[in-house]
């Protein structure tokens, strides 16, 4: 019993690891003043099936309470230009955000090569790019009508939104059988390892800390007499971006050395602690290893 139960856990282990997770360059944010980063424009975005709408992640912390929540759908581009988003929500729900979620791009050194590819849920998740168990999937109706959402190949179900002609999101799904014959899910094309190595050959990895206020400067809950290390890099045009791991995955998000200064210092003494702990779990990994 003891050894099918193993059996069954190295399978589901396995399985897990077989998502492609798509690094940073992979991904354009869309800020929650619905801003693009410097040197990012919706041609970036990755147009597979047709020119309205694109894969997208939304990933938010403070829509449902004590809920860190994620959740792939699609992005599109309003009338009025600004970007926004159709996710299905923690509770089943059509959720229409129109800022704080990314859309899936082309690097440019990929601009005009087939970068993704479909693949039928029945061929399996393997190799297919998405996150533990969330797959990013598209979804084909009766009547040909293609949306994104997000598959849970594990379970074989689909959640995403489809738009109605008026605009409005309503929830779709799709469950075993229909979830077979309706569902396709992403695969990249290109070298998965290969995007990786030319990722880390844009940017030097540096080490930095946010430097303490000037002496007159006026700083919310009281002057910062201590540095606060941080793990930055730097891109080709000099852009220095702050590195961090979420749930396994590494994201760059833009380094603001005016909002780090603008931290409390009990929430600076929070952050020295944390990483003190970090290196020297590290340190004691490294130490056993030897």
């Amino acid at each position: 019993m003891l050894k099918l139960v193993s059996l069954l856990l190295s399978t589901l282990l396995v399985h897990r690891a077989t998502a492609i997770w798509v690094n940073e360059d992979f991904w354009t944010s869309v800020s929650p003043s619905n801003q693009l980063p410097a040197g990012k424009t919706v041609a970036d975005f990755a147009r597979i099936d047709n020119q309205d709408i694109f894969p997208a992640l939304w990933i938010t912390r403070n829509r449902y309470p004590n809920e860190h929540f994620e959740s792939f759908g699609f992005a599109f581009i309003r009338p009025d230009k600004r970007v926004c988003g159709w996710f299905a929500g923690l509770h089943a729900e059509a959720v229409e955000v129109c800022g704080g979620f990314r859309v899936l791009s082309v690097p440019e050194r990929y601009r005009g090569q087939a970068v993704f590819e479909w693949v039928h849920a029945s061929e399996g998740a393997a190799g297919t790019v998405g996150f533990n168990g969330h797959r990013i999937a598209r979804r084909i109706d009766a009547q040909g009508n293609v949306t994104y959402g997000d598959a849970f190949h594990d379970e074989y179900s689909f959640l995403g939104v489809q738009t109605t002609p008026e605009g409005r999101g309503e929830l779709v799904s799709e469950r075993h059988g229909s979830y077979m014959q309706r569902v396709s899910l992403l695969k990249l094309k290109v070298n998965p390892k290969e995007h990786l190595d030319k990722f880390r050959s844009l940017r030097r990895p540096e080490t930095a800390s946010v430097l303490p206020p000037k002496q007159d400067e006026a700083v919310r809950g009281g002057p910062i007499t201590m540095y606060i290390p941080v793990e930055v890099v730097r891109n080709e045009r000099g852009e220095l971006f702050e590195r961090k791991i979420v749930d396994g995955r590494v994201f760059y998000y833009p380094f603001d050395v005016a909002a780090k200064r603008a931290l409390t210092v009990q929430q600076v003494v929070q952050q020295h602690r944390a990483h003190k702990q970090h290196h020297e779990k590290r340190r004691r990994r490294q130490t056993k290893q030897v």
